[in-house]
């Protein structure tokens, strides 16, 4: 609720203008409308995740407005496979853009163990 807010009202639709470009109302009316939808209260991927043995890499940045330890915790705590989990300091919800130097050599890291032998 307070996004919309601030996309209403604030300044939040000219920084996400950046990231979508001309489709920034398509995209946050979409994201907005889902997540406010009191149906998707209870929306959980979670009993899902015991099925996904392939290996998974999990970046987020500490400051991350959006996602929580917790979401990622659930992840690593609930899936089949090995979870890599990594969480990039003075970053947000975009390590791709905010820390990529680090975040390409951690995606790097993880495609390289993944090589057979």
């Amino acid at each position: 609720r307070a996004a919309r807010e601030a996309y209403v009202h604030g300044d939040l639709r000219q920084r996400l203008q950046k990231y979508h470009g001309d489709n920034v109302d398509c995209a946050f009316k979409g994201w907005s409308e889902s997540w406010l939808n009191p149906d998707f209260l209870h929306w959980n991927l979670e009993c899902w995740l015991s099925g996904i043995q392939a290996p998974m890499l999990q970046i987020q940045g500490r400051e991350d407005q959006y996602g929580t330890v917790a979401q990622l915790d659930a992840i690593a705590r609930g899936s089949a496979g090995p979870v890599s989990t990594h969480m990039l300091e003075d970053c947000r919800h975009a390590p791709h853009a905010e820390q990529t130097e680090i975040t390409l050599a951690l995606i790097s890291t993880f495609v390289d163990g993944l090589a057979p032998g």
